[in-house]
């Protein structure tokens, strides 16, 4: 083999291994890369307060029970925010929300019929439901700032306005 033929074979072959050590070198720097912008294993960010986010932004969140219903409901509204509480069967019991500018606060019963809400807007209000789902207690403050009761019986008749 002449001198230049085998100054030519090791002149491919630098150029094959500078190459090779090229690509292993980029697969270095990448997985580096990859490592050092890898989130916390669970454990370490429990460990380490500092790990934890200072603030977690969402338009809802939703909590589940071991079967997967979803029990509590956290979420922007077109009003503002809802919380809803709900049972094991999913029917909501419980509403706290912004509604048109004031606070609402609902209770229901079990098959989802309102119970019970509280207003809170310029004067409050309180209106308490039968089964039927009729007003039969309604409280509140009026807009001279004088409180107001009135229960009503089944047909829907006053029995002891208030004022």
């Amino acid at each position: 083999m002449s001198h230049d033929a085998r100054l030519e074979m090791l002149e491919s072959q630098v150029r094959r291994l500078r190459r090779a050590l090229l690509a292993l070198s980029g697969l270095l720097v990448a997985g580096l890369l990859l490592a050092a912008s890898r989130p916390a294993q669970d454990a370490a960010a429990d460990a380490v307060p500092d790990a934890l986010p200072d603030v977690v932004r969402a338009r809802g969140f939703e909590v589940v029970d071991k079967e997967g219903t979803t029990v509590v409901t956290l979420r922007a509204t077109d009003f503002g925010g809802s919380l809803d509480i709900r049972n094991t069967k999913g029917t909501a019991v419980g509403v706290l929300s912004a509604y048109e500018g004031w606070g609402v606060l609902g209770i229901y019963d079990d098959q989802g019929r309102v119970a019970a809400r509280l207003r809170a807007d310029r004067s409050g209000a309180l209106r308490v439901f039968n089964e039927a789902q009729q007003v039969v207690v309604d409280a509140g403050v009026s807009d001279t700032g004088d409180g107001w009761l009135r229960t009503r019986d089944a047909a829907g008749y006053d029995t002891s306005p208030v004022r």
